[in-house]
């Protein structure tokens, strides 16, 4: 019966070797590894992950060589992979990858392990604090990567998230202290002036906005902290600053029509003020005099 099924005879040879491997027969995980390899290049995770998991089983809780660390390493990071990215199951995900931390802490595989579960409690799972503690050690554990710029950018934003703007501002100041002439140092600024202006307060968002302006920038880059100061000169109530700074981004702005239509609103604006006649009113009183409008 077995003979007469290709896929079932692929099936029982699979499961002879993993009954071997793990009664302890056979050491040589290689076999079974490219069979693993091959059904997940045929996208067949369910599979893949079980053949995965059985191969995992004789590498738990004992002495392992080196080559049985690089199985214990790779198959792992290949479990972590398939129920992150396509079985969906982020629990058994983050499950897989700490236990890949915890033995093989200060690896390329590690950071990015610890990468994938911060960014499945963040936007997977919406597990804001989860998400920073990741984060937060990755830029400790590896303080002298270059993605550490990247995961440090990622604790301000999610700061932002949760609108606790001073300790996002806090992070970016961090950011610009460790890697101040990297992309993520602008980008922090960026955030720092956007925080401000989240909050109302325009004048201090208005001078990093500017600050960020005069540094050396790709001109989209340029173009939304135009864009951004336009609407910051827009909420004080300057429509002809605003008009200038929206006229300087329209160019490399990555969506123009929005600025079109800013544009549009704004002289609108301008032309109907112009329009309205104006009241001379009589000097205030003494009694009033002193009261702010």
């Amino acid at each position: 019966m077995l003979t007469d099924s290709p896929l079932m005879l692929r099936r029982f040879i699979v499961m002879g070797l993993c009954l071997t491997l793990i009664s302890g027969c056979g050491s040589d995980l290689q076999p079974a590894l490219d069979q693993a390899n091959d059904l997940l290049f045929q996208q067949n995770y369910v599979e893949a992950e079980r053949l995965y998991r059985k191969l995992l089983k004789p590498l738990e809780n004992q002495p392992l060589s080196d080559s049985q660390k690089e199985h214990h390493l790779l198959i792992l990071g290949r479990l972590g992979r398939i129920n992150s990215l396509y079985l969906r199951d982020y629990n058994q995900a983050i499950t897989d990858y700490s236990i890949l931390v915890q033995h093989y802490p200060k690896t390329e595989d590690a950071f990015a392990a610890r990468a994938t579960v911060a960014d499945i409690y963040h936007h997977k799972l919406g597990k804001h604090q989860a998400a920073l503690d990741e984060f937060q050690k990755l830029v400790s554990q590896f303080p002298n990567k270059a993605r550490s710029q990247w995961a440090q950018l990622q604790i301000i934003t999610i700061y932002l998230q949760l609108k606790n703007y001073e300790q996002a501002r806090t992070e970016a100041e961090a950011l610009l202290k460790l890697w101040p002439a990297s992309d993520e140092a602008r980008q922090a600024q960026f955030l720092i002036a956007n925080s401000y202006y989240i909050q109302g307060r325009h004048t201090e968002a208005i001078a990093t906005y500017t600050q960020l302006l005069n540094q050396d920038a790709d001109p989209e880059f340029k173009a939304l902290i135009h864009f951004e100061l336009a609407n910051c000169y827009q909420s004080l109530g300057d429509e002809k600053h605003a008009l200038d700074h929206y006229y300087a981004c329209l160019a490399a702005h990555p969506n123009p029509l929005l600025v079109q239509r800013k544009i549009r609103k704004t002289r609108g604006r301008l032309t109907s003020s112009a329009k309205k006649p104006r009241i001379h009113r009589a000097a205030p009183s003494h009694r009033y005099a002193s009261r702010t409008p």
